[in-house]
């Protein structure tokens, strides 16, 4: 039920803004891409408008779902576990809105994502900036658009603890967000030779091009 209420949330964004700074790092469109974590399908869907060969994969059946409305063809979309090795292999992966702050252990899922390239693959994530967890540390945001919920997040060195709260009902959410030194130690440790860290259109986080 998560998954319905988060899609209404991320109505809104401008997500031809949040892709225009990545498009020059991506690869031609002739080749094949992965959204990663692709949620309800609202970056898979800008790219496949934009000419891109691209599918989605999420480990959430009701995202999967959703996406599915939004696309209206599932040949594009496969429920994976990142934690899992990629089945396929392709010369780009993009893995936006914070996919990689779900992930409390980072290296399996680097190494899949590394092993699921083609030579000279890019991929391409988000990350909150390290300075966020200070901004969140006790944050609470109550609304009623789209509709009447409650947002509560603490967090502490690394971790965001996320309460949402809808209908009487709460969904607990935890993230977990590392330092740029992390980061780059996992990339480097899988293989990657040349990684970037570019500023986006989300001035809350920072963005990772890293090739192989």
């Amino acid at each position: 039920m998560f998954a319905f209420y988060y899609e209404q949330l991320m109505e809104d964004i401008d997500y031809k803004e949040i892709l225009t700074p990545l498009l020059p790092y991506l690869p031609n469109k002739d080749k094949q891409l992965l959204d990663a974590g692709c949620g309800p399908g609202f970056i898979l869907k800008e790219l496949i408008e934009l000419g891109y060969d691209v599918i989605g994969i999420d480990n959430d059946e009701e995202m999967l779902r959703l996406a599915n409305q939004r696309l209206d063809n599932p040949n594009h979309l496969y429920y994976h576990d990142l934690n899992e090795p990629l089945t396929e292999s392709f010369d780009g992966i993009i893995m936006l809105f914070d996919v990689i702050n779900y992930f409390y252990k980072l290296n399996p899922m680097i190494k899949n994502i590394y092993e699921g390239l083609n030579a000279h693959g890019v991929f391409i994530f988000d990350t909150y900036k390290k300075e966020y967890l200070e901004t969140m540390r006790n944050f609470e945001e109550i609304d009623d658009e789209p509709f009447e919920y409650t947002w509560k997040t603490v967090s502490d060195k690394t971790k965001l603890n996320h309460t949402f709260i809808v209908k009487n009902k709460q969904y607990q959410i935890n993230q977990y967000v590392y330092d740029k030194k992390t980061y780059l130690k996992h990339l480097k440790k899988v293989g990657f030779k040349n990684v970037k860290i570019i500023e986006g259109n989300d001035e809350r986080k920072d963005y990772y091009i890293c090739k192989k």
